[in-house]
């Protein structure tokens, strides 16, 4: 869980250029989780299974290492943005979304995408010296 205020700082600010570029708050939103959502996926599943929020001691069980080891990957990730605009698409071929609607969550899982791929290759380029920066 290193450097969540690190990777928050980062989302806020890849989220305003994003916001300043295409004038849209739910773009921003989208950057934001993307590049949180990582940690938040690997510290807050491997604290449920071990039933602690113990910071310093879920970050060293092997259950920690396990979903770090599967939410650290891109193609994880690329895949869960392919089944999600594949069900957006699914939706729209049945009627149940309209096309403008299909587009805008699309545009969301891009921008998404986008904040997930920000925070992966900050981690391979800066390693957080604490589990808060």
């Amino acid at each position: 869980m290193g450097g969540v205020l690190t990777h928050t700082l980062i989302g806020i600010l890849s989220g305003g250029g994003v916001y300043y570029f295409f004038r849209k708050p739910e773009f921003f939103l989208a950057v934001l989780i993307g590049n949180t959502i990582v940690d938040f996926f690997k510290f807050f599943i491997a604290a449920f299974m071990q039933k602690s929020i113990n910071v310093f001691g879920v970050v060293q069980d092997s259950t920690y290492r396990f979903w770090a080891d599967i939410t650290n990957s891109f193609s994880n990730w690329f895949a869960l943005g392919f089944i999600l605009i594949s069900f957006f698409a699914f939706l729209y071929h049945h009627h149940i979304i309209r096309k403008k609607t299909m587009l805008e969550y699309d545009e969301l899982v891009w921008f998404f995408l986008f904040g997930v791929i920000l925070h992966l290759v900050f981690d391979l380029f800066y390693i957080e010296s604490s589990a808060w920066i």
